[in-house]
Formats: structure tokens, sequence, C-alpha cells
């Protein structure tokens, strides 16, 4: 089944985002207070909702939904029969209104393109905002059959992966939409928005041992009466991942590219069968003894494919170890010993194209582990820090295909924490420190992380056994900066069509994800914010401002895409708890 749902929820999502990133109040949940009553006042805003293609018709029940950046006010509604919707009641606030319904995509008022931010609409005490509108773009899809191997309808999963901008590398990343076929091997993916994808197939459940060639020596062997004693078997077969047209490694896949609406038919593909392969090999510890106890992994390489498969083989008392059944593919192998050599590990890339792999040799190596502390710089009240009971987010694995979060206890009131059995890779410490659903949370912003000495603050680094940090300082501030002001017309009217962005001038900083890399539509007004307290400080350091046109999701991390707004942008210098006003005139 087609997992929809999330259209109808995203619409929200953006709005309750946008909201918090304005600098809305956390309330404390723990508290026992009545809650206080909604902020009320005279002003209203309505207007319409159409569909975001030539008919522009409008869209009757469709959900809308406003939220207040300041008040925090929350109102839903539906259109009616016209499309038309009404707010009323509302205070002076900055307000996103926007709308979903299927099979459109959800949009927010003043948004260009799908999933982007919108304009927000400033609403004075007591005024009316007749001419809100909201145009929903529909939503693209992909249709096709998938066949056996012996072209027949074949039961499958079908999912689409979207190109996606990660570090000014395009990987492709599931798309959140999957559905499998029918009786007749037919699949349609819906619901998609614009971008290039690749469709993937996959066969569960099944596993047969394909027939093979028999010797000469077999074959006079039968003549002369002598028949095998059973069926003469190649290796195993099983289904892996097919990607459209036909191939089961994805880098060989064909891209489809949608616009808004695009409906792409006859996208057909088989799933074949492909013989697995064996890996077989031992496990020694640096000193050639083998482990008392200990588990060998291969799992799919992140990035290599759609659908990750990993086999799992205890090592025997003589250090061998077996896997078998493995399909060809890009995959990880890796050892975790336990028992007395507990945290030692191994771990090794491996391709599987045709060929048994046989004779590898693992040798352990000693477990990696850090210490740190945590410090905090600034005039609020230091929380406290209670064993393991808060979780701090203190490493973002920053390799393979995306990112993995990892929640480390701190080990005393003083605020130290041990990272225990880290593997191998590419990291970006520091992250939210979290102390439940109150203020507190949302006071505290990373300020630096210092390793041995050097500054690495939202930086990767690459850790291996020879490069392990032996002291991290991560420090959080209390103070927190931000960049506002007004994006205008060379005539000096307001400019609300363009996105404003800033991103540092050190390319260094250019990364996926980066916190130093923010954007904003400006308000009804002109006016834009950036950043705010707490989580969503932006760092001090030297930074561009610049306007756009429109940006698709991701795009401002594009290497690329900042390069070429170097020589437009205004250059910035945020100093510690600095709130620069800096306003834009569009050229």
């Amino acid at each position: 089944m087609i997992r929809r749902w999330w259209l109808q929820l995203s619409i929200v999502a953006v709005a309750l985002t946008l909201a918090t990133t304005s600098g809305a109040q956390t309330r404390d949940t723990r508290s026992s207070a009545p809650a206080a009553p909604a902020p009320t006042g005279t002003g209203s805003i309505s207007g319409n909702v159409t569909s975001g293609d030539a008919t522009s018709r409008p869209l009757r029940m469709a959900n809308v939904v406003l939220i207040g950046a300041a008040t925090g006010v929350l109102k839903v509604t539906s259109t009616d029969r016209d499309g038309k919707f009404a707010f009323a009641s509302l205070p002076a606030d900055r307000y996103t209104v926007g709308a979903s319904k299927l099979p459109y995509l959800g949009a927010v008022a003043g948004a260009r393109r799908p999933a982007r931010p919108g304009t927000p609409i400033v609403l004075a005490d007591g005024q009316k905002v007749a001419d809100a509108v909201i145009r929903l773009p529909p939503a693209a899809a992909i249709s096709g059959v998938v066949l056996d191997e012996f072209g027949q309808p074949a039961s499958a999963l079908v999912g689409a992966q979207r190109r996606r901008l990660q570090n000014g590398v395009p990987v492709f990343v599931d798309s959140g939409m999957t559905t499998a076929t029918d009786e007749r091997g037919s699949y349609r993916l819906s619901g998609l928005p614009p971008g290039e994808y690749v469709v993937s197939a996959y066969r569960t459940g099944f596993m047969v041992a394909a027939p093979r060639q028999l010797t000469d020596a077999e074959v006079n062997d039968a003549l002369r009466g002598n028949l095998p004693s059973q069926a003469p078997l190649g290796p195993p077969v099983r289904f892996a991942p097919s990607y459209y047209p036909g191939t089961p490694r994805r880098a060989d896949a064909s891209v489809i590219s949608l616009s808004v609406g695009d409906e792409r038919a006859g996208v057909d593909f088989r799933v074949e069968p492909v013989a697995t392969l064996r890996v077989e090999g031992s496990v020694v510890t640096a000193d050639g003894q083998v482990p008392a106890s200990a588990t060998v992994i291969l799992a799919t390489a992140a990035g290599s494919s759609s659908m990750g498969t990993a086999f799992s083989s205890r090592v025997n008392p003589n250090g061998r170890f077996s896997i078998f059944n493995a399909p060809p593919g890009s995959y990880i192998l890796n050892c975790v010993a336990s028992g007395p050599q507990a945290g030692q590990f191994a771990v090794m890339p491996l391709e599987l194209s045709g060929v048994d792999q046989t004779g590898i040799q693992l040798v352990l190596r000693p477990p990696m582990s850090m210490t740190g502390r945590v410090a905090f710089d600034g005039g609020s009240a230091i929380p406290a820090l209670n064993g393991f009971t808060v979780p701090f987010k203190s490493m973002l694995a920053a390799s393979g295909g995306g990112s993995a979060q990892v929640s480390v206890g701190l080990t005393d009131a003083k605020g130290t924490f041990n990272i225990q059995r880290i593997s191998p890779g590419k990291y970006v410490f520091g992250g939210a420190m979290y102390f439940g659903a109150n203020a507190t949370s949302v006071t505290w912003a990373l300020q630096s992380v210092v390793a041995d000495g050097k500054d690495i603050t939202d930086l990767p680094i690459e850790i291996t056994p020879d490069t392990l940090p032996k002291d991290v300082v991560v420090t959080f501030s209390d103070k927190w900066q931000g960049v506002s002001g007004k994006l205008l017309q060379p005539s000096g009217a307001p400019a609300t069509d363009h996105t404003v962005i800033v991103f540092p001038s050190n390319k260094a900083y250019w990364q996926t994800g980066s916190r130093r890399i923010l954007t904003a539509r400006p308000d009804s007004h002109g006016q834009f914010t950036l950043a705010g307290p707490g989580v969503i400080s932006l760092p001090a350091g030297e930074y561009l401002l610049a306007a756009v046109t429109e940006l698709d999701r991701d795009e401002q991390f594009d290497p690329s895409l900042l390069a070429s707004l170097v020589g437009s942008a205004v250059p910035l210098s945020i100093q510690p708890g600095e709130k620069k006003v800096q306003d834009l005139v569009i050229r």
C-alpha cells in the first residue's frame, strides 16, 4: 500500500517547523499549571486554494492550517465548495498558511515550488487580509509492469529513490513511496514531487536452485546408466533488487525525470534471479589467536542498493566463518568480538560479482573509544547533568549515503562522556543537548568543538585507530546569533518572491545539512529572519548573504550554487551574541 499519509501531515509539519525557527517559546510540558488560553484578536485571513496547474480550479475540502510565529496560534479548517477558507479572531502576528489535498502536493501560501517555504503574512491589529492564495501542484506518478524471469507477472515490492545532493555529490535516497504489484504485475507510484528518480523492484520469500550444465564425464556416466543420485543443481539463486530498465546494480539504472503532475507510464522491467555467492574466511586477533567469541556480518554498503541486506555467521572455535546465498553487490564485511575480546573489530569492503570469495582473513584491532567533556559558556544557570539520564547527541556519522546520530550518556555531574566501540569513518561532533520538553533544551547552542587542541566545530573528521582524538571538549553557549533585515526591490518596495540565503565564506563549511547554511522567505512586508535562540542559532563567523529566485529542496547545500552566489553576495561578520541587521536590495 502506498504510504500517502505523510502528504496530509506535511503542511502541518512545515508550518510547525517555521514557527519554531521564528522563535516561538517552548513550554515545559512537565508543569502542572493549566495551559494559558490561546490569544485572540480582531484580525482575519481569508483566501482560496486552487490547483497549481493551468486550470487553477478551486479545490473543495482541502485541509488548511494557520500558525502564528510569535503567539503560537494554531488553527485548522477546510475549504468550501468554491475553494475558499477563512480564519477569524486573530491577534497581530506573522502567520504561515498552508494547505494539502490528495492527489496534490502540500504547499504554503506564497511558495513557488512544492515543499518550499512560502511568504509569511504579517497581520496588524484588526487587519483583514482577504487575498491569500495557496496553489497545490498536482503530484507526479510512475507506473508500469514487473515481470519474472519467465515473462509472467511478478509479485514484488516497487519503490522509488529520489536524487539528492550530499556534500555536492548526487545520491539517490528512499523517497518513502513504495507499493506492491497486483495480480497482473502492474504498479503505480503516486504522490511524487518533481525530481529525478530511479525505480526498483524486490521480490521476497522465494529462493530456488538453478540446474547446472553436466560435465562430459557425467553425461557419459548417464549414458551408461549410472544416473546421479540427486538432480544436478548449480549454485543457489535468489532475487536481488532490480532497477529499471532491468539491472541488479543501481549505478546502471535509468534515471527518470519528473515535472509537476507528470504521469510516466510504461516503466516496465524484470526481476531476474541471480546466482548467490559464498564468503568464507578466518578471524584472528592481532597476536594471531582465535577469538573466544565473534560474529561476522556481511551488510550492503551504504548507498549501493535501495534494499539493504545483511548476512551473519558465528566464528567457529577454529576461527572460520562461512556466509552463503549472498547476491552480487557492494558490501562491508564487519567482525565484532565479544567475551574476553569484547569491542575488538575488523572492517573491510567487499565486492561480490559472480565469484565466491574464500580465503579472507580478518585481523581484529583493539576497540576504539574516546573521552570528552561538556562545557558551558554563558550567564544562564548550568543545567544539572545527572549521569546517564541526560542523552547527549555527540556524533553524527557523515560517511556513506546518510548520517546516523549517536546518543551518549554523561558519566558524571561534571559533564564527562565516554564513547565506546567507535567504528572507523567520518564524523561530525556536536549536537543539541536535550533536557526534556522545556526551555533549557532551547537555551543552549553549540559554540565549539575542540579535539586535542584543534577546532573542528561543524567540520567532518576521519576517525581511524591512528587518528582517534584523545580529548574532546564540546562547549555550549546561551548566546545566540542571527541575521534579519528587509529584502527590497530597487524601487524600495518589499520583495516577497525571492529566497534569502546566508552561507559561510569558508568553503570547508559547505556541507550538506550544515547549520551554517540557512534560508528564509521574506514576509509580506519584505522582512526576513535567519536563525534564533538555542539550537537554531547561527554560529559566529564570516558569512555571505544573497537572494535567489527559488531553491529546490537541499539545493542550498550545493557547492556549485553557493560558488555562483559569491560574487553578488553581501559579506557579513557575525560576532558572538550579535543579532545582525542587514537589508538586501535585489539587483
